[in-house]
């Protein structure tokens, strides 16, 4: 087994109502670097996309992946429709939520010219805090995956990453704290 390091970095946008249902757009990229011939070397890029339907509490998350990544030497594309759940705390007057989710993804279809599957789990965990009468939030989180790529049900490459999440942003619209 090789393994293979790097940082990915990019951008989130998410729109949502005060009721906790969301629309969240996620684009990820960065360059994981391991030994020549390691399986799991070279360019990653992520295009995530996610609804959201429920309350703070509770919510069904449905969306759609598109992963690329070097995989025997081409770029390679994977579909993959997204289902989960995500889970809210907030903590009333003080501008802090706690939140964890967990996803499923999975390509619909073998892909054409080798067999070749793909299907994962995601988690994340995160506490969001929003200042009083200031259209900021700061995100302190972690996430971890698990992807498999396999051929004729049998796994013959996995990835696991985890990394800390910290993000800082502008909402829009003031805090109604």
């Amino acid at each position: 087994m090789s393994t293979s390091s790097g940082t990915l970095s990019g951008a989130e946008l998410w729109y949502g109502d005060d009721d906790g249902s969301a629309v969240m757009l996620r684009y990820q990229s960065g360059t994981l670097r391991g030994a020549p011939t390691a399986l799991s070397s070279g360019k990653v890029a992520y295009l995530d996309s996610r609804v959201m339907l429920g309350n703070h509490a509770f919510a069904l998350v449905g969306g759609y992946t598109m992963r690329t990544m070097r995989y025997e030497g081409t770029d390679r594309r994977f579909h993959l429709p997204r289902a989960g759940l995500r889970a809210g705390y907030r903590f009333a007057g003080s501008g802090v939520t706690l939140r964890a989710a967990g996803s499923y993804v999975r390509t619909t279809a073998k892909a054409k010219a080798d067999s070749v599957e793909a299907d994962g789990l995601d988690g994340e965990t995160a506490v969001l805090y929003i200042p009083p009468r200031l259209p900021l939030y700061v995100e302190l989180g972690y996430r971890r995956e698990l992807f498999n790529l396999r051929r004729e049900g049998e796994v013959f490459r996995r990835e696991e990453m985890g990394g800390v999440l910290l993000s800082v942003g502008l909402q829009y619209g003031l805090s109604t704290r």
